[in-house]
């Protein structure tokens, strides 16, 4: 839970109780409460090329009108291919030109995330999420950034998420969502 100039993020039942519900949406609700007002004139919507980004794009939107905050949205471009492309006998150029199509591609998809939900502020930025969000907060000097954290079984889920390591680098109030599909990793004992 956060407050934020009057606004609380949070369980509905809490906010009923300590102010009313303004709205919701993917478990997600806003309310306006009495409380402490913090700041928030810049909110950073961190995003991947997962379903979840909607999501994450929904609510920081949502806070974000609510606040008249600034709305940037950032995406982290990761080539998977450069291993493979590196070997041919012209790599230089495959190398741009699959950067290329792949910044167009990830642009096209948050063009479409964001059509119809105000002005966004859109950053795509090459390289490890880690390493961009820093950058970025401080480039945009957000208050605010919001996430969203994948379920993952096995070992990949108890070696922790992207989101787990961005809590401990990102220099800014982070605020991470747990989309419906949601599943910890860690089963419950009987």
């Amino acid at each position: 839970r956060r407050e934020a100039r009057g606004c609380l993020l949070g369980e509905k039942r809490e906010i009923e109780e300590r102010g009313g519900v303004l709205g919701g949406e993917n478990g997600f609700w806003i309310g306006i409460v009495p409380g402490r007002p913090v700041q928030i004139d810049r909110i950073l919507a961190l995003v991947d090329r997962t379903d979840v980004a909607a999501e994450v794009i929904a609510a920081a939107g949502a806070l974000a009108d609510v606040l008249g905050a600034e709305k940037h949205l950032l995406h982290c471009l990761d080539y998977p291919a450069d291993v493979a492309l590196r070997r041919l006998p012209d790599a230089d150029r495959a190398l741009r030109a699959y950067h290329d199509q792949e910044r167009a591609a990830v642009a096209r998809e948050l063009d479409a995330h964001t059509a119809g939900r105000g002005h966004w502020r859109i950053h795509l930025e090459d390289g490890w999420v880690g390493s961009g969000v820093p950058r970025v907060v401080q480039a945009t000097k957000a208050q605010l950034a919001v996430l969203s954290s994948h379920s993952r079984s096995g070992l990949a889920g108890m070696l922790g998420t992207t989101a787990e390591t961005l809590l401990e680098r990102a220099p800014v109030s982070t605020w991470v969502l747990r989309p419906a599909s949601w599943v910890s990793p860690i089963e419950p004992a009987d």
